[in-house]
């Protein structure tokens, strides 16, 4: 068995250098990913997956606030014989007076005013203004829309529920854009490359002493 002496200086940096090696490795590995690539956690970084949590919640909220829109207009389109309801609502358990159906929508426009507000003094970290611009015309267009299935609820005409349908229609489109690119995003943050497994390699039995 040979005996290989090592001076304890260089063992001390070979130590060092192989814990940061270990902790670069690691935090690659448990990192967010942004277009398949990993990043660490910067201020920068942390600002930006910050905003990203705050469009999961604001996609979130318009989902809640376009189920309370849609069920305040699904009672019409049962009324027309409709087959089913649409895309943006789900029923209700029970009938709903009119003066609820409009107090409901009213709430909603004004949860949604505020989160306007919150969007517009947001500001999105460089490279995702477009995201930041889907947002916004997200919440512009289910403002349009649960304006218009008020004014249709204070004067049911077909020329109202027409255009409340068509709003609805826009708003449905403009928040699954934006469902879409964050459906992007996350696949992009979660990707990890495939890893290989090491090949088995002989290596001679060797004696280390620290001189």
């Amino acid at each position: 068995m040979r005996e290989l002496v090592i001076p304890r200086r260089t063992l001390v940096w070979t130590l060092a250098l192989l814990a940061a090696l270990l902790f670069l490795g690691v935090g690659l590995a448990v990192s967010p990913r942004v277009e398949g690539h990993p990043v660490l956690l910067s201020p920068r970084n942390r600002a930006l997956f910050g905003y990203l949590a705050r469009v999961e919640r604001w996609h979130g909220q318009l989902l809640k606030e376009a189920d309370v829109i849609g069920n305040a207009f699904a009672p019409h389109e049962r009324d027309r014989g409709e087959k089913g309801l649409p895309l943006f609502a789900t029923p209700v358990p029970r009938a709903e007076s009119l003066y609820e159906r409009v107090s409901r929508v009213r709430d909603a426009l004004d949860r949604l005013d505020t989160l306007r507000r919150e969007v517009e003094v947001a500001t999105p970290p460089r490279g995702f203004e477009t995201m930041h611009g889907l947002v916004v015309e997200a919440v512009q267009r289910h403002i349009a829309w649960g304006e218009a299935v008020a004014d249709y609820l204070a004067a049911p005409t077909e020329g109202l529920a027409a255009r409340a349908r068509a709003a609805g229609e826009q708003a449905h489109d403009a928040r699954r854009a934006l469902g879409e690119m964050l459906a992007r995003q996350r696949l992009m943050r979660g990707a990890a490359p495939a890893r290989q497994q090491p090949q088995r390699q002989y290596i001679p039995a060797v004696q280390v002493r620290v001189g």
